[in-house]
């Protein structure tokens, strides 16, 4: 029996799309994915039909595989024709009370179909899966190729690799197949820890951002769509949580207290990658992330954007910058128009002046560009506030958030994992209890969730954080006490007196 006989049988009562066995969806991971995302249209027709044909029963756990794929490619469950075996049509007509707001699959009996493909199903656990292998590597400031920002594995450079090989080389492939397998890869623990806490972890975010295109097409051919440019540390900004290696600023600030200075990382200005390669390959890129330093300052970044915008491709990329919103970037914005989506995230942890003891830079001035950025009249252009949580802005997110709701701009919350002594992990009991008390009927599910997490945390004697607070005020003449007594207090119960 094949999908011709199939298809004459059905096609003068619909218009037949496609037509697949069953039993061909069950032999890979995410099949089905794939068959709904290659003949996903905007809009159907009311006699379109994609059939799905077998001979033997489905079972309930694969009509609901079949109904969870249609409801992400976002295909209506009423232009999908199961026909076949007569027992598939309870456990359809079961499926369909349960979900309301979605028609039901429809379901023809058919007593002639015989020697369909046997109804094996390939396991898929989405728990273990990561979009970003798939589709993305991360460029580093030091000019190191990663799987992607979080990932702990260096598994190339760009001075000395092709990406491309480098993308289908032995790490990525391994990765690759662990994740498949439902193994959690170590090098991506960050992600699996900040879940286990019940946080918002970048592989999650990223999947549900990409879970149409990675399971209908990424996951069964692979190939470089996206790419996280560090280009180099050239920075105006200083911040705590930084340092050299992605602030020119701090290394500057470094040298002058060293005795061997360090070396500026300007891998960009050396390798072919923003120059050519990334030009080359702009027909596959549907996503181009651009963090610092800051990303506004570097020229050759610039330069690509320019030259992508004047490609038929540019429609199809969004660009991401990650910014501390020191830069009003006008140069920019003819060329930005050419592109699917601008997506900018701010840097902002705090307000005020705390924020200038945190990031460096003038409130003032930075608050006045996030607000000339709002009132852009750009329709690709998409907001967004990712403050970094640690110990110096864990007392104040409530200011920050009411601040980004008179802003009208969402928040994203980043974890700090590095320097250690700003870690949320280095919070006293006192702190903690303070926290508690604070943040104990939020209206903020993301710090609510937080909150679980920090309850669960050892306490810490406080000590990593003065010292590296001490630190920076004394070679920056500043004084954190001044701006943040609050928080400074509950981590040294004797500052009132000493301070």
């Amino acid at each position: 029996m094949t999908e011709d006989w199939i298809r004459k049988k059905y096609e003068n009562i619909y218009n037949v799309i496609d037509i697949v066995d069953a039993g061909e969806l069950c032999s890979g991971i995410a099949k089905e994915y794939q068959f709904f995302f290659k003949n996903y249209k905007r809009e159907f027709d009311s006699l379109d039909r994609l059939i799905i044909y077998s001979s033997y029963f489905l079972g309930e756990e694969f009509i609901e595989s079949l109904y969870k794929a249609a409801r992400i490619i976002d295909i209506s469950p009423c232009f999908i024709l199961i026909c076949g075996n007569k027992k598939n049509k309870e456990s359809i007509k079961r499926l369909s009370n349960t979900v309301d707001e979605w028609k039901s699959f429809e379901f023809i009996e058919d007593n002639e179909l015989s020697n369909t493909k046997s109804i094996v199903r390939s396991e898929k656990n989405d728990n273990s899966l990561c979009p970003l292998p798939w589709s993305h590597l991360e460029v580093t400031n030091h000019g190191g190729i990663r799987p992607c920002c979080v990932n702990s594995k260096i598994i190339g450079d760009v001075n000395k690799d092709n990406i491309n090989d480098v993308f289908y080389g032995n790490d990525m492939s391994h990765l690759r197949e662990q994740m498949i397998n439902g193994h959690r890869p170590d090098s991506c623990n960050e992600c699996w820890k900040i879940e286990d806490n019940g946080l918002t972890s970048n592989r999650m975010r990223h999947m549900s951002l990409t879970n149409k295109k990675f399971f209908g097409d990424y996951l069964h051919s692979p190939r470089i769509s996206s790419l996280d440019i560090k280009p180099g540390n050239l920075c105006n900004f200083k911040c705590r949580i930084c340092d050299s290696t992605a602030s020119s600023s701090h290394l500057n600030e470094q040298n002058n207290i060293r005795v061997i200075p360090l070396k500026s990382s300007n891998w960009e200005s050396e390798s072919s990658l923003l120059t050519n390669d990334i030009f080359n390959m702009h027909k596959n890129l549907d996503n181009l992330d651009f963090y610092g330093g800051e990303p506004f300052l570097v020229k050759t970044l610039s330069k690509l954007v320019h030259k992508l915008s004047k490609t038929p491709s540019a429609k199809n990329i969004r660009l991401h910058y990650n910014t501390n919103g020191s830069v009003f970037p006008e140069f920019l914005f003819r060329s930005w128009e050419n592109f699917k989506e601008i997506n900018i995230m701010f840097s902002i942890d705090d307000i005020g002046k705390r924020f200038e003891i945190q990031r460096g830079g003038s409130w003032s001035k930075i608050d006045d560009n996030i607000t000339k950025f709002s009132n852009l009249n750009m329709e690709n252009l998409d907001l967004g506030i990712m403050p970094t949580i640690n110990i110096m802005n864990c007392f104040y997110l409530d200011d920050l958030m009411k601040w980004a709701e008179e802003k009208q701009i969402d928040v994203f919350f980043n974890y700090l994992t590095i320097p250690i002594g700003y870690s949320l992990t280095q919070l006293t009991k006192t702190a903690k209890k303070s926290l508690a008390e604070k943040y104990n009927n939020t209206k903020y599910e993301e710090i609510a969730n937080l909150m679980h997490y920090i309850n669960e945390l050892p306490d810490s004697d406080g000590k990593e954080f003065l010292n590296i607070t001490e630190y920076y005020d004394n070679i920056r003449n500043e004084n954190f006490y001044k701006s943040h007594q609050e928080i400074f207090d509950l981590m040294n119960p004797t500052s009132i007196t000493t301070n």
